[in-house]
Order: structure tokens, then C-alpha cells, then sequence
């Protein structure tokens, strides 16, 4: 009989050995599929991280077209108000010196023969109300030749966009801006 005993004994000793193991075995699958889902996160913050640094980028790139955009509507309204300005006062001179003439017309010529000093205050004020003209002339005409060669150069690039866009077959024919 003590054979059969040694042989419970060491089937006793053969399943501890086996349930240790065996916990072994779960408690490292049990880690190892925690381990497994926190990389899973991981890659998931991650992938997150990326798509949220191309948006960002994304963002701003837009935030800068729009600002240069604002840039250069800002800029647009203030060269319209300074040419806005420059156009009433030049009006606003010219409408004075109309009143001048209306009431040098109702005035005896006589008087103004008399008094030589107003003419050469009236030859100063036509001056400057040419000088004014003349400027607002100028600067009208500085910003229309602004304007076509913005205008050509626009035409050109869509001329090149369409060109490229329809390729060497286009058939369209070549217009030249001058």
C-alpha cells in the first residue's frame, strides 16, 4: 500500500504543480491582454493626436488666408476712404470757389479794380483749386493703371490655371493684355 499512497502523494504534488502553473499562465494572459488593450489606447491616442495636429495645421493655414484676406480688405477700405477724403476736399474746395464766383459776379467790378490785393487772393485760390484738381487727376489716374495691372496679372494666372488645367489640347485662343 504504500505505493498507492506515494502515488497519492505525488498526484497531489503533480496538480498543485499544474494549478500553480496554470495560474502562472492566467495571471500572464491577464497581463498580457492588459497590456494589449493599453497599446490599443495608445494607438488610438495617437491616431487622434495626428488627426488633430493635421486640423490644427489646417485651422491655420485658413486663419492665415483669412488674415491676409482682412489684411487686404483693411487695406482696400482705407485706400478708399483716403481717396474718399481727397475727393471732398477737393469738391468741397471747388464748391467754395463756385460761391466765390456766384458772389464776384454780383459784385461791382469796379471795387475789385480798386482793391488789387483780393484779386491776387482770388489768383491764389484758383492755384490751389488747380493744384487740387490736378492731383486728384493724378492720383486717379496712378490707381486706375494699379488696377489694370492687377487686373492683367489676374488674367494671367487664370489664363496659366486654365491652360494647365485643360492641357496642350485646349484649343482657345491666345488673347494678349497688352
Amino acid at each position: 500500500m504504500p505505493k498507492v499512497a506515494l502515488s497519492l502523494q505525488a498526484a497531489k504534488d503533480k496538480e498543485s504543480d499544474i494549478l500553480s502553473k496554470l495560474s502562472k499562465v492566467q495571471q500572464a494572459s491577464k497581463t498580457h491582454k492588459q497590456q494589449t488593450k493599453l497599446n490599443q489606447q495608445r494607438h488610438e491616442w495617437i491616431e487622434q493626436l495626428r488627426s488633430q495636429r493635421r486640423d490644427a495645421k489646417r485651422l491655420e493655414e485658413e486663419l492665415r488666408n483669412l488674415t491676409e484676406s482682412l489684411n487686404f480688405v483693411k487695406e482696400m477700405e482705407q485706400a478708399k476712404a483716403e481717396t474718399d477724403e481727397l475727393a471732398n476736399n477737393t469738391w468741397f474746395q471747388v464748391n467754395g470757389v463756385r460761391q466765390l464766383m456766384t458772389q464776384l459776379r454780383s459784385r461791382n467790378p469796379e471795387r475789385l479794380q480798386k482793391a488789387p490785393a483780393q484779386a491776387l487772393a482770388l489768383q491764389d485760390i484758383f492755384t490751389s483749386v488747380a493744384a487740387a484738381l490736378g492731383g486728384q487727376g493724378m492720383a486717379l489716374a496712378a490707381q486706375a493703371y494699379e488696377f489694370e495691372s492687377e487686373l492683367r496679372s489676374e488674367r494671367r494666372a487664370l489664363r496659366s490655371s486654365g491652360a494647365l488645367a485643360a492641357g496642350p489640347s485646349s484649343t482657345a485662343a491666345p488673347t494678349h493684355d497688352g
